[in-house]
């Protein structure tokens, strides 16, 4: 009997069960924590255990049992995981004692920079979960974090690297002026500078010319060769319009992480959302939760109700819509998915 991560236990053990009684105790064992730190039942005894000859344990509640799967969350920040500071403490509270010992990743796909990311961690004080890797600005960076050193993020260049295939700047930003044109300086806008990078550039629209107005730009990057996909998101009388690399995204990014960071399988991984930019990754093959919070864009992607902007948001089986609001929503999901 091995240590495997914390609170697991690796079993290998070519026993001939056949030569074992119907209720017999199929291993009987004390467990220790790799610390020179040993455990028994409080019943006094060994631990008991029935079933196959290979498998990996964890001690629960007094008992030893087969471990839960690990598993990857990508999850959105704004309005799925940040937005009431309750569930933000649970989801945290759950992800240290259990989801992270299980040998699960965490990582924060959002639409914030590293600068945004990091004020909010500094607003929320410790609430936040601490992820493995940070998917910022729409799916557009990836960094991962320092743990051997101080702690830092440093950006992987790898991802980046691919972002260059099909994209051209100058003629985004000429599209952009060309919609800007368009609808008018009062109902379009370039967001703040420090929103944007070489490979994302956001605008601010007016709901009323939103749809007419990304047409616009979906053709003239298409006439311009480039290749880029269009993302709206947000609610109320004003809309995000990100433009990225056709590369980049939640979805793909998230593919990235699961595939190349780590290896995990779909069945394994969980992507949290609530809003219009996180739709390409609630259409993936992994497993997709839709907090109950969730903005109207993504109810009507839902419903089949399609825009020029949204799609329609199968309810395929590997998705959930939770009763449960922001990141009481995720626990939910993790529950009916047998990955808590």
């Amino acid at each position: 009997m091995t240590r495997a991560h914390d609170g697991k236990f690796a079993a290998a053990l070519p026993v001939d069960q056949s030569t074992f009684k119907d209720g017999a105790p199929f291993v009987e064992l004390v467990v220790t924590n790799g610390d020179d730190d040993w455990d028994k039942p409080q019943s006094g005894g060994n631990y008991k255990y029935v079933g196959v000859a290979c498998k990996e344990l964890e001690l629960k509640d007094g008992k030893l049992a087969p471990a839960a799967t690990p598993v990857l969350v990508v999850t959105d920040l704004d309005g799925t995981m940040v937005g009431d500071d309750d569930s933000t403490a649970a989801f945290k509270a759950w992800w240290d004692a259990t989801g992270r010992k299980r040998g699960g990743k965490l990582a924060f796909s959002t639409g914030r920079t590293l600068t945004q990311f990091e004020a909010l961690c500094e607003e929320k004080d410790g609430l936040l979960a601490k992820p493995d890797v940070l998917v910022s600005a729409v799916g557009t960076r990836i960094y991962l974090r320092d743990n051997d050193g101080d702690g830092t993020w440093r950006e992987d260049k790898g991802w980046t690297a691919r972002l260059d295939d099909g994209w051209d700047y100058d003629r985004v930003r000429d599209a952009c002026y060309a919609c800007l044109g368009q609808a008018g300086e009062e109902r379009c806008h370039f967001r703040p500078k420090e929103e944007m990078h070489e490979h994302k550039v956001t605008m601010g629209m007016h709901a009323d010319v939103v749809d007419a107005a990304t047409r616009l730009l979906r053709s003239l990057l298409s006439g311009a060769d480039v290749e880029a996909k269009v993302i709206v998101s947000g609610t109320g009388d004003w809309r995000y319009v990100d433009i990225l690399p056709a590369g980049a995204g939640k979805l793909e990014s998230l593919e990235y992480v699961r595939t190349s960071l780590y290896d995990f399988d779909s069945s394994q991984t969980l992507a949290c959302g609530d809003s219009g930019n996180d739709l390409d990754m609630l259409r993936g093959p992994h497993r997709c939760v839709v907090v109950g919070n969730a903005q109207e864009d993504v109810k009507r992607a839902m419903r089949g109700e399609t825009t020029a902007n949204d799609g329609v948001l199968d309810a395929h089986g590997s998705l959930f819509v939770a009763n449960g609001e922001v990141a009481f929503g995720i626990l939910e999901a993790l529950e009916h998915f047998g990955l808590r």
